[in-house]
This record gives C-alpha cells, structure tokens and sequence, in this order.
C-alpha cells in the first residue's frame, strides 16, 4: 500500500537467516523493511486493519485452490516449480545460460542485529 512491495520484500527475503529460526521473527522483519523504506506507523495501521486481513485470507484461499503449497512457486511451460533451485535447474533445461544467473538465494547478506555497534 505504500508502494514499496519490491524492496520490502527484497529485504525480508535477504534477511532470513536473521529470523528464519527465531521464535519471534518480527522484530527483526519490521527492522528490515524499515531499512528499506517503510513507514512503520503505515505498516502497523495496514496489519490491524480487517480488510487487509481478509485480502490476505482470500488470496491464500486462491492459491491453495490451484495447489500452491509453499513460497516461492513458479508456474514453467505449465509445470509447477517449487524453490529458486528448482525453477534454475528448469529454466536451464529451455535457456542453458540461465545456469549463469545469480539468484537472492546465491547472494544472501544478513542486516546487522538492531543491538550490533554502529560501524563508523
């Protein structure tokens, strides 16, 4: 809602060996978005509202109904492919080069605890 989905994303994405084994991961989500841009006190009216919840529900609700089981999942040529890994290994099967691209998962930085000393 804030026009900023990419980069949210991006830094959520880039973040996860940060959170991924925490119990509680959103301290150090909303620390990266708010890295990347995102007003905060928008983001907090955006979780507490109904309708944004519901959005949410119906569009899991939709990919659910056509077999979606996890993120990220890429539809090829028809065929579902579940994982960066995997749509590489089949994007390389129509594109050879492809085996060339460097994927977020390839290239993995992890944000600075919000506790670690400021570099100067």
């Amino acid at each position: 809602m804030q026009g900023k989905f990419w980069p949210a994303h991006e830094a959520v994405f880039l973040s996860q060996p940060a959170w991924r084994e925490l119990e509680e991961a959103k301290p150090v989500i909303h620390q990266a978005v708010r890295q990347a841009g995102v007003d905060m006190a928008a983001l907090d009216r955006c979780e507490a509202d109904p309708a944004v919840e519901q959005r949410i529900v119906a569009e899991r609700q939709e990919g659910l109904a056509v077999g979606l089981k996890s993120t990220p999942t890429f539809y090829i040529n028809g065929q579902m492919v579940v994982g960066f890994l995997a749509m590489r290994e089949e994007m390389t099967k129509i594109f050879p080069d492809a085996a060339s691209i460097i994927l977020p998962a390839d290239n993995i930085a992890v944000p600075a605890s919000p506790d670690a000393p400021k570099q100067s």
